[in-house]
Order: structure tokens, then C-alpha cells, then sequence
């Protein structure tokens, strides 16, 4: 069954499709084109982390992931096609890190490093072709220093292949990686998961977005030109009261025709 419907279009990464519903995985509702990427030494809370993601998707799609791949990063070459969702200790921590400053959150030896975004957006963005006005590339990175664990989802494009996803869970302390399922199960939790970036810190979410945008799927004109004007409420109302004022006159004319036709009969 495909659920591309679901989300013809998408501008990622955004963890709230994937906190709500999933997507992009369930986009196919058996996760055929989906690799879960676990450590090559998994421990019973990797285990328990794949089966419960899993168990997320069944919920979302209301299927069994029956072909869903599961591959330890060393063989993580076999599966550079799909869509990768990656339970990021051991050493699938480790090939996060060699993606190093292109992620918008690393945790690394103890360490996290967190990209910091440009704020700053062009006056007259080209959104006509797609680019977001407020399209930034990271700033530069900042150590991020806190005194609880800290856990995050990190969303990014893959590295192996364009408009392929992957969402990664990682953790200073590989033993609360669980925190991530229990914000998952937890509807108030859900609804602040959104971005490239969710920092999960004891009972605190907080989200972000840091790096840039990727789009999946295809974006007519008219769509684009929607989303565009959605962003904005007065422009909204302004093109509503001219739809009103079209749709008016249209009637009017379509009327005055008639009454002519049987005036002149």
C-alpha cells in the first residue's frame, strides 16, 4: 500500500511528520523502502528502541512492517537507497560524528555540539522557486554545556542519496535513549517536536530548525503559490474578498445574460 498520497508533497526535514505520523517512512505503510540502522552490537535497549519505533509505525500505517530492512552500520552500504533511521549509539554514533558539521546536533565523546543559525533572511526571497525567505546556512557551531542528560532526534537529507531522509536518535548517556519513546508516547510531548532538531532534556523539549530545507516530492505551481500566501493571514483575506468579487461579477454577468436572452424572447 503506498501513502505517498499522504504527503504528495513535502518540504523536510520536519519531525513533526515523523512524530505524528511517521512520515517519510510510512509513506509505503509495509516500510519497503525504510532501513532502521541499529549498532553492530546491539544492546537489549537498541533492541527495545527498534522494536518500539516499529511498533509506532504499525500504529501510524496500521500495518506490519513486513519489509522494513534492519542493518547494523557496517553493512549500512547495502542500504544507502532508502530511507535510513538510525538508533544512533555504539557505533552508529560513530558514523554520525563522521558526518561531523553538516548535522545540526552532535554528540560526540561526551561532548555536544549544536550549529548555530543565521538569522538574518533576504528582503525579497525567491520563493516563486522554491527557497524558503528565511533560508539560512549554520552560523557557525557552540559547545552546548547542560547539566541534565540530554537525548535528540535530528532530521537531515541523506548523504547517500537526494531527497532520501534519515532521522537519527542519539544521547549523551546511551542508557536514556528511551526518552525519546516515552515523547513519543506522550501526546503534550508530541505536539513540540518539530524542525531538524528536538533536544529532549529531562521533562524539557525544545525544537529547532538549524540546517536547510529539502523537498520531497512534486510541487505544481499552484501549490507552491498556496503555501506561499497560507504563511500570511492579511494576504489570505485580501485574496479571498478578490475570489468573492470575481465569483460575484462572474454571477452578475452569467445573470444578466439569461434575463437578456428572455427579455429579447
Amino acid at each position: 500500500m503506498d501513502f505517498s498520497g499522504f504527503h504528495h508533497y513535502a518540504a523536510l526535514p520536519n519531525l513533526a511528520f515523523f512524530a505524528n505520523s511517521g512520515y517519510p517512512f510510512t509513506r509505503l505503510a509495509d516500510l519497503a523502502d525504510t532501513a532502521v540502522v541499529i549498532p553492530d552490537a546491539p544492546t537489549a535497549r537498541d533492541k527495545e528502541t527498534l522494536l518500539t519505533l516499529l511498533g509506532h509505525m504499525g500504529k501510524w500505517t496500521g500495518l506490519p512492517a513486513l519489509r522494513v530492512t534492519v542493518t547494523p552500520v557496517k553493512a549500512i552500504d547495502s542500504v544507502t537507497d532508502h530511507n535510513l533511521l538510525v538508533i544512533g549509539t555504539g557505533s552508529a554514533a560513530q558514523w554520525l560524528a563522521q558526518w561531523g558539521k553538516s548535522l545540526p546536533l552532535l554528540i560526540e565523546r561526551g561532548r555536544t555540539e549544536i550549529a548555530l543559525r543565521d538569522q538574518r533572511s533576504s528582503a525579497w526571497p525567491d520563493w516563486w522557486n522554491g527557497l524558503e525567505e528565511d533560508a539560512a546556512a549554520p552560523a557557525g557551531r557552540a559547545i552546548l554545556t547542560a547539566g541534565g542528560p540530554i537525548v535528540a532526534l535530528i532530521g537531515f537529507e541523506s548523504p547517500y542519496a537526494k531527497s532520501r531522509s534519515v532521522v537519527a536518535i542519539t544521547a549523551a548517556d546511551p542508557g536514556r535513549i528511551g526518552d525519546v519513546l516515552d515523547a513519543l508516547e506522550d501526546p503534550g510531548k508530541v505536539s513540540q517536536v518539530r524542525g531538524d532538531l528536538t533536544i529532549i532534556r529531562q521533562q524539557e523539549i525544545e525544537s529547532l530548525r538549524i540546517g536547510e530545507r529539502y523537498y520531497v516530492g512534486e510541487f505544481p505551481w499552484y501549490a507552491r503559490i498556496w503555501v506561499k500566501v497560507s504563511a500570511y493571514p492579511a494576504l489570505m483575506a485580501v485574496a479571498g474578498i478578490l475570489a468573492g468579487l470575481v465569483f460575484a461579477l462572474a454571477a452578475f454577468l452569467a445573470l444578466s445574460r439569461i434575463a437578456a436572452r428572455r427579455a429579447g424572447g
